[in-house]
């Protein structure tokens, strides 16, 4: 969650961090549930809010250490001394620097300002704009630079303000506006609350089912042979991890990402044993191998559920289901990056045969007479049946040979 409190929230937690709702928003910053934003000019107010006030206070506070306690100091009853204002003023500073220097506050800058959209706004009476505020200018810069970085990070900010003005300049929904510090610490929560659900149905296996039963019913693409088809999917174990979630009434939407294991059993074309025919386009010869694979997959899938609240005020989460934000979420896609082993479990060859000696095509090379008949390895060399063409690697009829090649490929060298 990203937040931005405006200058009148410090001031009604009276700068105090160490107890109260500033402690609460430091513990939420160090937990990294939070980033809290800030300018230079929002700085610079509370620093004056903090001169203003404890000079104030510790004026009320000499004067009655002055004039009312100064019998039971004198007497040696209580040991009180003044405050000295600059002293105090630095403390308190002090601890507003600290907060600024944690890690997860970070400062947002005031430029670039359009002086047109500001003197447009004030002269319209817009928000912040009003009669009896004098110091909506520097308002406004604040709120361009908080449009600003919400325009180039594209996530929703929280503003933490009682200022009506202020706040009604955060009216479109990339912003939740709340009145007091309060407010937002009980968001924030209910917000970690409803996350913390999400991240029990994770880590105990509420989710794994659902998974389950959404990656069997997926598309797979096999990328890694050619002519690969499959069967027998069985997801082995899955691993989420939450990405981002969001809420509207009544149920969270939320994205993780999947790490899953899986075996497949595909069949896919021997490359090796197959002859591919270049004039006919076309394998001749087909030979397939089945294995059985083992990959590894990453997908991110969106889950929305129901939320309801029991009679304990306990928050639970039903009917989960995974929602598809396009096409191309029900695809698996396997190849060898993804693949972690592989066990054989068949072979299929064509029965062919060697037309010169009739012997069964094993595990022979792919050789081809003049006609584009099949010889074994045994025949494929030069007898009285004929001759190898050096060009194109087919066994030629001695009739078709001319200066030791086939009539074809002495035609393409000549020109003819």
């Amino acid at each position: 969650m990203i937040v931005y409190f405006d200058t009148n929230v410090y001031k009604a937690a009276k700068y105090i961090f160490d107890t109260g709702k500033l402690e609460a928003i430091k513990k939420l910053v160090k937990d990294g549930e939070i980033v809290v934003l800030y300018t230079d000019a929002t700085i610079g107010e509370v620093y004056e809010h903090i001169r203003e006030d404890i000079t104030e206070q510790v004026n009320k506070y000499n004067k009655v250490v002055r004039k009312d306690l100064l019998t039971l100091k004198e007497n040696g009853i209580y040991d009180i001394s003044e405050l000295d204002i600059e002293e105090t003023i630095i403390k308190t500073k002090q601890k507003l620097t600290e907060f600024l220097e944690l890690d997860n506050v970070k400062k947002i800058p005031l430029n670039p300002i359009d002086a047109d959209k500001l003197f447009d706004d004030y002269f319209s009476k817009r928000p912040p704009f009003e009669n009896k505020k004098p110091y909506e200018f520097k308002d406004a810069i604040m709120i361009n630079a908080i449009k600003n970085y919400q325009n180039k990070i594209k996530q929703p900010i929280c503003i933490v303000s009682n200022d009506n003005g202020f706040r009604n300049s955060f009216q479109k929904s990339e912003f939740i506006v709340f009145n007091f510090l309060g407010d937002f610490l009980k968001y924030c929560s209910e917000k970690i609350a409803k996350r913390d659900c999400v991240q029990d149905a994770i880590e105990y296996g509420r989710l794994d089912n659902v998974i389950i039963d959404y990656l069997k019913n997926c598309d797979v693409e096999i990328d890694h042979h050619i002519y690969g088809s499959y069967d027998d999917l069985d997801i082995l174990e899955t691993n989420c991890e939450l990405l981002y979630l969001k809420e509207s009434e009544g149920e969270i939407n939320f994205l993780i990402s999947c790490d899953s294991k899986l075996v497949i059993d595909v069949e896919y074309l021997d490359e090796t044993m197959s002859y591919y025919d270049k004039e006919e386009s076309r394998y001749i010869i087909e030979n397939y191998i089945k294995d059985r694979e083992k990959h590894e997959i990453n997908i991110e899938l969106t889950v929305v559920c129901d939320v309801i609240e029991n009679e304990n005020k306990e928050i639970l989460l039903e009917n989960f289901k995974i929602i598809e934000i396009n096409n191309f979420s029900k695809i698996i896609e396997l190849d060898d990056n993804t693949l972690l082993s592989s066990e054989r479990l068949d072979t299929t060859y064509s029965d062919e045969f060697c037309s010169q000696c009739g012997k069964k095509l094993i595990n022979d090379s792919i050789n081809q007479d003049y006609s584009g008949n099949l010889l074994c390895n045994n025949c494929m060399k030069a007898d009285e049946d004929g001759d190898i063409c050096p060009e194109c690697s087919r066994k030629i009829p001695h009739k078709y040979m001319i200066s030791g090649l086939c009539e074809e490929c002495y035609n393409k060298r000549d020109g003819v």
